[in-house]
C-alpha cells in the first residue's frame, strides 16, 4: 500500500538493502527484534540450526519471510520435501493466537517469531502454564524499518521521516523501557 502510495507510511517492515525504488525508508528503526520460539511447557526442544527443526511440525503464516533472520529457515518452509512438517495458518486478526493454542493442543510443536510478540501473547492468553518462550531464536535479529512513500510530495516525505527519525531517538531508555512493561514484556538480552 504504500508503494502503491495508498497510505503515506507503514511503522514495520523488514529491512533491505535494496527496497527496488518503491518507498524510502527512515533511518531510524523501529526495532531489532531477537527471535524466539514457543513450545509447550517442559518440551527441552531449543533451537540449534536448522537440523534441530527436522521431524517437529512448524507452525508459520502464509508469505511470512524469515529469510533475513536465518535463510536456512526459510529454505526449510519453502522446501516442498518439508511441506508435511509445515503448517501455515491463514486468517486476519487472531493467527498467532490460534498458532498458540495448535502448539498447546499439539497439532504443531514449534513457532519462531520476535520475542515480544510471543510474551506478549503468551501473557495475554494466559497460556503460561502450558506454553514456553524458548531460546535461542533464529540466528539473525529482525530489523524492522518505517518506511515513506514516495507518492506523497518529497517536503512532506522529509518531514515525515525526520519526525520519525527524532521521536525514535528521543523515546530509546527509559520511555521505551515504560512502554515494553506497560505490555509485560522484556528484551531477554
Amino acid at each position: 500500500m504504500v508503494a502503491d502510495g495508498l497510505c503515506d507510511m507503514l511503522p514495520e517492515y523488514v529491512f533491505a538493502e535494496d527496497p527496488e525504488n518503491e518507498f524510502v525508508y527512515a533511518a531510524e528503526e523501529t526495532f531489532a527484534y531477537t527471535t524466539a520460539f514457543v513450545v509447550r511447557r517442559g518440551d527441552e526442544w531449543r533451537y540449534n540450526g536448522v537440523k534441530s527443526i527436522f521431524g517437529k511440525r512448524i507452525a508459520t503464516g502464509p508469505g511470512w519471510d524469515y529469510s533475513s533472520m536465518s535463510p536456512d529457515y526459510q529454505k526449510y518452509i519453502d522446501d516442498p520435501k518439508n511441506a508435511k512438517s509445515i503448517e501455515v495458518i491463514s486468517g486476519y486478526d487472531d493467527v498467532v493466537d490460534r498458532i498458540f493454542r495448535m502448539i498447546a493442543e499439539k497439532r504443531v510443536d514449534l513457532y519462531a517469531d520476535n520475542e515480544l510478540v510471543l510474551q506478549y501473547v503468551l501473557n495475554r492468553l494466559g497460556l503460561n502454564d502450558v506454553l514456553q518462550v524458548v531460546s535461542p531464536g533464529l540466528e539473525n535479529k529482525l530489523f524492522e524499518m518505517p518506511i515513506f512513500s514516495k507518492s506523497i510530495p518529497s517536503e512532506k516525505r522529509q518531514d515525515l521521516i525526520r519526525i520519525w527519525n527524532q521521536g525514535r531517538v528521543l523515546m530509546k531508555g527509559e520511555e521505551e523501557e515504560a512502554l515494553l512493561k506497560k505490555y509485560n514484556v522484556k528484551f531477554e538480552n
